[in-house]
């Protein structure tokens, strides 16, 4: 079991400026949305999501193989966090959806401009993590402990959007 510790999260392009982030309306009947209609079905300003506590989606796992005095481990793991419905109070799968709007509307900068925007549909966050140590355990027979050193090498490849962000 995991829980989640994430602040607040939110996204922005990479190559053009997000003015403001957008939430979906709780009341989100599951219609398609077309670009006229993006100022009166995202009506959350400055939208974040927040990911559920992972109570059984999750492995880890480790794995050695040690001679006299040196030592191999692997390690792995891989967990999965979805978007949490804040409250229970969104419909029709609302909390997921989020817009990222390159120009809000001159006449109200609460709503986003019509075709001036980004949407993105977070379905969870996926870690997926490996590491390879090497150490080695200092053997004596004079203290009760078996002090060790280790150096080790890794990658975290986080999922989110459909995007994969490896960490070295």
């Amino acid at each position: 079991p995991t829980v989640s510790h994430f602040g607040n999260f939110s996204a922005k392009e990479e190559k053009a400026e997000t003015k403001r982030t957008f939430g979906l309306d709780k009341n989100y009947d599951g219609a398609q949305i077309t670009d006229s209609q993006v100022k009166e079905k995202f009506t959350i300003s400055n939208y974040s999501f927040k990911y559920e506590d992972n109570l059984f989606l999750g492995l880890a796992g480790a794995i050695g193989y040690s001679m006299e005095g040196p030592r191999i481990e692997l390690e792995v793991s891989y967990e999965t966090f979805d978007v949490k419905n804040q409250d229970n109070s969104y419909k029709n799968d609302a909390h997921m959806y989020y817009l990222l709007a390159r120009e809000v509307d001159n006449s109200s900068p609460t709503k986003p401009q019509v075709n001036k925007s980004v949407l993105l549909k977070n379905e969870g966050l996926t870690d997926f993590s490996i590491m390879l140590n090497a150490c080695y355990d200092i053997i004596t027979d004079n203290i009760p402990f078996s002090p060790y050193i280790c150096a080790g090498v890794g990658a975290d490849l986080v999922s989110m959007f459909n995007s994969i962000n490896p960490k070295l």
